[in-house]
């Protein structure tokens, strides 16, 4: 395979075909141009040439000239894909923000949460302390109602009035 380049030193030359071959594509496009003719640019003397290749757009300029501008659009949209590449990373970039900062809001109302918790944690310990005093306070106070009554049960009746007394004052 040879190389011949598309510059202005070559004379211009009608074809056969003209095969493009997109090759690969890193940091820029690569593609293989095939240009078909006759050899030594001249044409037989047996092949009638087509009305299609007497045509100007069929010299290599115009290929070239076409080359070019496909070169150029394939620039244009390496540039565009790139920018649209950047948009998106900035864009990823913004919502792992996002997520990180309501992430960091969850944990500390989680945190908040858990605080509250222990505090009523230890207020309802509190409270069930303070009721089972006086659940035995109340305990002991009837346990001492019911000694008094069995006392004043036994009491002779003559003390009746001191009896009606110790009774009012327990209720």
């Amino acid at each position: 395979m040879r190389f011949v380049s598309l510059g202005v030193a070559q004379a211009t030359r009608a074809i056969r075909h003209l095969r493009v071959h997109p090759v690969e594509w890193q940091n820029h496009p690569g593609m293989r141009l095939e240009v078909f003719g006759w050899t030594d640019g001249k044409l037989k003397v047996d092949t009638p040439i087509p009305k299609s290749l007497r045509d100007k757009a069929c010299r290599l300029d115009v290929v070239r000239r076409s080359g070019e501008l496909l070169q150029r659009g394939l620039a244009l949209a390496s540039t565009a894909a790139h920018e649209r590449w950047r948009e998106m990373q900035k864009a990823e970039e913004e919502k792992n923000q996002q997520a990180l900062a309501e992430r960091n809001q969850v944990e500390q109302q989680l945190q908040d949460t858990l605080s509250q918790m222990e505090e009523l944690r230890k207020a309802n310990h509190l409270l069930q302390e303070q009721a089972a005093e006086r659940e035995q306070e109340l305990a002991d106070a009837e346990a001492e109602r019911l000694r008094l009554g069995v006392e004043l049960d036994s009491a002779p009746l003559v003390d009746s009035v001191c009896r009606f007394k110790a009774l009012s004052a327990l209720n």
